[in-house]
């Protein structure tokens, strides 16, 4: 037991924009081999698409883009979904097959899952949880429909998924814009995503008055 957790202590990852090079993120993007997010120890697939995912959703909320906040909308309400359907089936099955607990039974209620919950009538009892448990199905069909929609998304983002070409526009839009050498390998994603807005809403900015001087003319 106290080699796991010795083993878990060492683990260490890249998990926010300001920690991870350009350059890296752009390789991992590409290839999805996410190893460069490992800093020490020997850390689970899910751990590191976990890192992996707090990345993503850093980036896609820093860059602005609507196709990929709603990836990380739609994947953030299936999460919950999933989660509140595992704690009510965890609390049902607590219920119905080891001593009754007031606290839990008002945890369901709480969750929008009323009922008597009275252990003395033993067959109301075990109804309520069944129909409580029934009706709590419809969260994993909320997020099934939302995971078909973000499969959707996806697909059409691998479509048009960013490649080497890409970046490497974007790199000398960023460096003409700026009037300096914008090094991949010498920012963060954090700084990227911040130039890459900014830019953005400099373009935006002047195009207005441009719109605006031309219909004065």
């Amino acid at each position: 037991m106290r080699k796991h957790k010795q083993h878990k202590q060492l683990v260490k990852l890249i998990t926010s924009c300001d920690k991870l090079m350009m350059d890296k993120f752009i390789e991992m993007l590409l290839t999805e081999n996410y190893s460069p997010l490992i800093i020490s120890g020997h850390p689970s697939s899910e751990e590191v698409e976990a890192a992996w995912n707090s990345i993503m959703c850093e980036y896609a909320e820093g860059i602005g883009s609507e196709h990929y906040l709603r990836v990380v909308e739609l994947t953030k309400e299936i999460n919950a979904a999933i989660m509140k359907f595992n704690r009510i089936a965890l609390f049902v099955s607590t219920l119905a097959n080891t001593q009754y607990s007031a606290a839990i039974a008002g945890m369901l209620r709480k969750m929008g899952y009323p009922g008597r919950y009275d252990p003395t009538d033993r067959d109301s009892y075990m109804n309520e949880l069944e129909a409580t448990l029934s009706k709590a199905k419809t969260l994993l069909l909320n997020a099934q429909r939302k995971q078909a929609e973000l499969k959707n998304l996806e697909s059409s983002v691998e479509k048009g998924k960013s490649d080497r070409k890409h970046f490497d526009e974007l790199i000398i839009l960023l460096s003409a814009h700026n009037k300096y050498h914008v090094k991949e390998h010498d920012i963060t994603v954090q700084k990227y995503y911040i130039m890459v807005r900014n830019m953005n809403r400099q373009i935006e900015l002047s195009n207005r008055k441009e719109y605006g001087r031309s219909t004065h003319r």
